[in-house]
């Protein structure tokens, strides 16, 4: 179920928030992490918030930043399907300059 929107967020941070649980948001940079991430939060039943910074990017495409981020998007979507949670995913850091890439 990748690639929630701005709603279900919002629902997602209501039901932590009710349920006195935190909502964590974790950064990714490579296809290991991140299936360890989507195994351990759907074996909590828990929607996952991943976050890409600008050297994250870089660094998944070789030095490339659209590159990494269309590699990291397409992992997250094609994996994150795999799972039986939300997965949202942030572009932190990324600075007004760096928005044509998106």
């Amino acid at each position: 179920m990748a690639f929630y929107g701005g709603a279900e967020l919002r629902e997602a941070y209501k039901r932590a928030q009710g349920g006195s649980y935190a909502f964590m948001a974790n950064n990714i940079a490579e296809q290991n992490v991140l299936i360890g991430l989507l195994q351990g939060y759907a074996e909590r039943k828990s929607d996952l918030v991943l976050q890409v910074s600008p050297g994250a990017a870089k660094f998944a495409g070789a030095g490339d930043k659209l590159a990494g981020l269309r590699s990291l998007s397409q992992q997250v979507q094609i994996l994150g399907n795999l799972f039986p949670i939300g997965v949202f995913l942030n572009l932190d850091h990324f600075t007004t300059k760096e928005m044509d890439l998106i």
